[in-house]
């Protein structure tokens, strides 16, 4: 369970992110991060209804990130925020180990593993 130190919850953060941030892309992965001044990494993670109209997809999509992200939690750099989403063909290559490569992916082509 992802605790909630780590949780990007204010929208106009996560709003800041998308403006400010950069983007780093895996095979159906995307990261957008940007650097704060804070002493811990926040995470978001965006799934929109282009992804899928149910809920229930939507936040199964959600937990299977949240599961993935607790992993890495020690091994990222401190001071980010980052917002993890996914593109919309995620049904068809998703499960946990390739959502583990992806991620792991994304957060070394941005340079913030330590």
């Amino acid at each position: 369970m992802l605790a909630k130190k780590y949780k990007l919850k204010s929208n106009s953060e996560i709003t800041q992110v998308f403006k400010n941030g950069k983007t780093v892309k895996s095979s159906f992965l995307f990261l957008r991060y940007c650097a704060t001044q804070a002493e811990k990494t926040k995470v978001a993670f965006s799934i929109g209804l282009k992804y899928s109209k149910k809920a229930v997809d939507r936040n199964q999509a959600k937990r299977v990130l949240r599961q993935t992200f607790v992993e890495f939690t020690d091994q990222i750099k401190p001071g980010f925020d980052l917002v993890f989403y996914f593109d919309k063909n995620f049904h068809e290559r998703a499960g946990l180990k390739n959502t583990q490569e992806n991620m792991k992916a994304c957060l070394l082509s941005a340079n913030l593993l330590r």
